[in-house]
């Protein structure tokens, strides 16, 4: 994505395939961020996390970790930030490009904001246009 302005939170519709880890250690991830600074990485370990909360078809998730985004459906991920943020975010891969989740995106939206859970709701029971993907 480009440069982004002022970012508190992400929504976006995501299918997660199933995958193999190939080393013990690998992490996929679903959003890195262009510069040095991670604090809005959201990969498979939650340790490692940058989010403060992380919904799931808006419900609450205990972490913020690919764990709880279900794999072979679509599902609307909504993430918000510790801190607001302002640069590119690259998706479905780190910045290096090794480390890649598999799937597939739709409907990717970042927000100046956080969104309560009645939005969230909307936006989940909505749902996408799946044809466009």
């Amino acid at each position: 994505m480009p440069m982004v302005t002022a970012v508190k939170s992400v929504s976006l519709w995501v299918w997660k395939a199933v995958w193999q880890r190939t080393y013990l250690y690998d992490r996929q991830y679903l959003i890195d961020l262009a510069e040095l600074d991670d604090h809005a990485v959201m990969d498979s370990d939650e340790k490692n996390s940058g989010w403060q909360r992380m919904y799931v078809d808006a419900e609450l998730k205990q972490f913020a970790s690919l764990e709880g985004v279900p794999e072979e459906e679509w599902a609307h991920v909504h993430l918000e930030s510790w801190e607001m943020f302002s640069q590119a975010m690259i998706l479905m891969c780190d910045k290096g490009k090794t480390q890649c989740l598999r799937g597939k995106l739709a409907e990717v939206y970042y927000w100046t904001t956080t969104l309560h859970v009645g939005q969230l709701r909307t936006l989940w029971q909505t749902g996408f246009d799946q044809r466009t993907v």
